[in-house]
């Protein structure tokens, strides 16, 4: 299981950043490789949510069915574990006019590389998901609500 983890202080308020990120729809908005999401009924405080990821040459685009969860103010998580086991998760807390946002991204390559998930450089795919959560925080502070 490969986790990436960034923190930045965001000049929003955290009633700004939860209605945008509380929402699902605004996934492909945030996250580079999210190429667009199905929404479901909300069932028992979790959104059922089909995110299709861009993966890019080979594996092209991938669909991930999961949960969307909330813990009001606080707390934006989905999980998913098909084709991959991968969570994202993204954490508020107030501090004065800003917002301190905490993102992690946890997933594990093996069920859709294989055997050769073993020979990938976990070097660069780290490096390449910590400049896809830097580039997500900087979206988060520069989308306004639509």
């Amino acid at each position: 299981m490969i986790t990436v983890t960034r923190e930045r202080q965001l000049r929003r308020p955290i009633s700004e950043l939860w209605q945008l990120l509380a929402n699902p729809h605004n996934l492909p908005r945030i996250l580079p490789r999210i190429a667009r999401v199905e929404v479901s009924e909300l069932a028992n405080d979790r959104q059922p949510v089909t995110a299709y990821f861009d993966f890019g040459i080979p594996l092209g685009t991938q669909a991930a069915q999961g949960t969307f969860s909330l813990i009001e103010q606080q707390s934006i998580r989905f999980d998913a574990e098909q084709p991959l086991p991968i969570m994202a998760h993204w954490q508020l807390q107030p501090h004065a006019n800003n917002t301190k946002v905490h993102a992690s991204l946890s997933f594990d390559l093996k069920p859709i590389l294989g055997p050769v998930a073993k020979v990938v450089p976990m070097s660069i795919v780290k490096s390449e998901v910590s400049r896809e959560l830097e580039q997500a925080l900087a979206r988060i502070e520069r989308l306004r609500l639509s």
